[in-house]
């Protein structure tokens, strides 16, 4: 794997190279995404405000690199060994170099020129800040901080996707109580972007709405060429602590009661002309150590009963046979 090969969080668009990370390399910017709409030949123009977080005095160096989804949970993966192409190439800082006092804070403007020939769909890209000269070389592996910047370019723009699994995550389809983790996955076959919004409705065997849950709550983006898998909890107010013993589960099953077939609904909606997700998924649960014990206490009053009914009925039994046995000590008279 290559030295700056770098994972990025996309929700705060900031990454850190793994090495050897020091305390007075903190900064912040603001914000942490950039997102534009354009058309091809057009002049972008953004701002990016640094803020030194450390106690020290801290140069800090501009460069930009193009990211691609790193995975399904929304991390962009930066390739600094290779070329600076694309929407890398088009942005311009107006500084390459920036010096900040302690606490200091400092706005760069950029400009981001696209071309004629810029292809239409997605182009995305980082604004990083570092410690080490762009010029140091591979040899030291430094912390670096950055802006996303994502681009559409207007034209034949194909905005296309599809549910590439709903399923209840790590099981068969199937609980002994609630929570329920439900995962969600969405492939974009489209050359552009877009944030689906919508929500998952779970109904109870007779048709009654038992949950809804929002899909993407923090707005999520899907790339281009990629999957994004998107985590659903389907819990009540109730705790949800571990239960280490059978008993300890008894209780999870008591206070996060479900029981019965449920069906889960995708109704989601995604691109600028809200084309439409769909899918559903059949949720099983049933709460087997409690309906055990209630079997096991029931069937224990059951016994019970009968026993008492048995000894109730052969004391009726005793005393009517010795009532018989008793000599009639008073005979009817002629």
């Amino acid at each position: 794997m290559p030295a700056r090969l770098l994972t990025v969080a996309a929700m705060l668009g900031a990454i850190a190279v793994l090495g050897w990370p020091q305390a007075s390399q903190a900064i912040s910017l603001v914000p942490p995404t950039l997102e534009f709409s354009t058309q091809p030949g057009q002049t972008l123009t953004g701002r990016v405000k640094v803020y030194n977080d450390t106690k020290d005095f801290q140069t800090y160096y501009l460069s930009t690199s193009n990211f691609t989804a790193g995975g399904e949970t929304g991390e962009p993966k930066f390739d600094f060994t290779t070329d600076v192409s694309d929407l890398a190439d088009w942005i311009k800082p107006d500084v390459n170099q920036l010096d900040l006092q302690p606490g200091g804070q400092a706005s760069i403007n950029l400009s981001i020129a696209v071309p004629t020939a810029a292809s239409p769909g997605g182009h995305y890209a980082g604004v990083f800040f570092g410690t080490t000269p762009p010029d140091a070389g591979n040899v030291r592996v430094q912390q670096r901080t950055g802006t996303l910047v994502i681009l559409r370019v207007e034209g034949d723009i194909r905005e296309a996707a599809q549910v590439a699994q709903f399923a209840v995550a790590d099981s068969q389809g199937s609980g002994s109580h609630l929570p329920i983790s439900l995962v969600l996955r969405v492939q974009n076959t489209g050359n552009t972007h877009f944030r689906p919004k919508g929500f998952v409705t779970i109904r109870n065997m007779f048709g009654g709405v038992t949950a809804t849950i929002d899909i993407n709550p923090k707005e999520g983006a899907v790339l281009p060429d990629s999957v994004r898998r998107f985590d659903l909890t389907w819990k009540k107010d109730a705790a949800s602590l571990p239960a280490a013993n059978f008993f300890g589960q008894i209780g999870q099953e008591w206070n996060n009661f479900a029981f019965g077939v449920y069906t889960a609904d995708l109704a989601a909606t995604y691109g600028t002309t809200n084309q439409n997700l769909t899918a559903t998924l059949k949720v099983a649960i049933v709460p087997w150590r409690l309906l055990l014990l209630i079997v096991i206490l029931l069937a224990v009053v059951i016994l019970i009963l009968t026993l008492g009914i048995r000894r109730y009925n052969a004391a009726i039994v005793k005393r009517a046979e010795r009532q018989l046995k008793q000599p009639n000590n008073n005979p009817p008279k002629l």
